[in-house]
């Protein structure tokens, strides 16, 4: 049994390994290069556009294990059952099942594998790759392109908006500053929470600190709102040039001047399992409801490792027919079932993150899905 499991652990190393390098070269030129061609042709430097690929893919090679796993199996089955040794196997006393034991224990490892580079690795580098791509853009921009801004800024340790902030003018990284700008100052009172206190509007802003808070304004116009809506109380002002102290409390940018195009990140990728468990049982506390989306994708760093166990019991049994043989006609095959799972996890997204299911049991459907294949495909394989 020893010699069986040497025999298929040689044959699956090698097909797991280049179908990895196979779709991770696929899957980098169809996310990264038209990006990379777009960024230098723009004008940024090679070393800034070096920095967002290798960045980005750390996050493909999560994507990429399972997949050669389905691929690799494919291959390695299917060239045993090219020279007859599927049969050599069977007329030993080796089951099918038995066969497919070192695929399991592939499939665990590489489960592991991915699991722990989504957790370690995946988070740190996606939020360097963001920071490049910011950078990048910020580079790249010209100084009569029209790229709007818009975000909001909250309290200190809140999630109470206190400002919200329209760059239509875009950035300037030449003259550095804003063009533009509206600041929607929202009011301070308790029995006005959520209502707006002032429209803040200045053709341009040029900040000099980290957190905005010291910038200045010139050509402002300010309309302070009536909150007994009386029409006594609502007043207009304008001024040449203005200093944010001047225009009211809370008044601030709360970024350095370069960081303002960059929008908060809300992809859950930069957050490990714990960390996002985490921030999603703080929304709870707080109060907020619409966790669909971010409970999938807490789940979804755990379901997409266990797909490798998934793919190779799919692919082992589909390698050793005799029709599967063929290297093109296995890889046509392996693209139809990647295919077929994204497609199934992705409307599984909409349903986990709409509440129609939840998000547990959608994040694991296109899984348990797989799974069923897999057993049928392994207890109707002919020896």
């Amino acid at each position: 049994m020893r010699t069986i499991d040497r025999l298929i652990l040689r044959e699956l190393a090698g097909p797991i390994l280049n179908s990895f390098l196979l779709f991770l070269a696929l899957l980098f030129n169809s996310v990264y290069l038209p990006k990379m061609t777009d960024l230098m042709v723009k004008g940024a430097g090679f070393g800034l556009v070096a920095r967002i690929s290798m960045f980005g893919v750390p996050v493909l090679v999560t994507q990429c294990l399972p997949m050669a796993m389905l691929l690799g199996c494919l291959l390695a089955f299917g060239r045993l059952s090219g020279d007859s040794e599927n049969i050599a196997m069977y007329a030993s006393g080796v089951s099918f099942y038995r066969a497919c034991r070192p695929v399991v224990v592939v499939g665990l490892l590489i489960s592991v594998l991915a699991f722990a580079w989504n957790e370690v690795v995946v988070p740190a580098s996606m939020r360097e790759f963001y920071k490049a791509s910011y950078a990048a853009a910020e580079a790249t921009m010209l100084p009569t392109k029209r790229q709007p801004i818009h975000y909001a800024v909250k309290k200190p340790d809140s999630d109470e908006i206190e400002e919200v902030i329209t760059i239509m003018g875009g950035y300037d990284p030449r003259a550095r500053q804003l063009r533009e700008v509206s600041i929607l100052l929202m009011s301070t009172d308790p029995k006005r929470s959520g209502q707006p206190a002032a429209l803040i509007y200045a053709d341009r802003v040029v900040a000099h600190d980290e957190k905005g808070m010291n910038a200045d304004f010139y050509d402002v116009y300010i309309r302070y709102f009536d909150p007994d809506r009386t029409g006594r109380r609502q007043t207009d002002a304008w001024y040449a040039e203005a200093r944010s102290r001047d225009l009211g409390e809370g008044v601030r940018f709360d970024r350095d001047f370069r960081g303002v195009p960059e929008p908060q990140i809300t992809d859950n990728r930069i957050r490990s399992f714990a960390s996002l468990r985490a921030a999603i049982e703080e929304k709870r506390r707080m109060g907020k409801t619409d966790l669909g989306a971010d409970e999938f994708n807490l789940w979804e760093k755990a379901a997409l490792p266990v797909a490798a166990v998934i793919f190779g019991l799919v692919g082992a049994p589909l390698g050793v027919r005799p029709q599967r043989g063929s290297r093109a006609v296995g890889f046509g095959l392996a693209i139809g079932i990647i295919f077929a799972y994204w497609l199934v996890h992705n409307g599984m997204f909409q349903m986990g993150k709409g509440g129609t299911l939840p998000p547990l049991i959608a994040a694991f459907a296109a899984n348990i899905l797989g799974l069923i294949a897999a057993v049928t495909l392994v207890a109707r394989t002919r020896q």
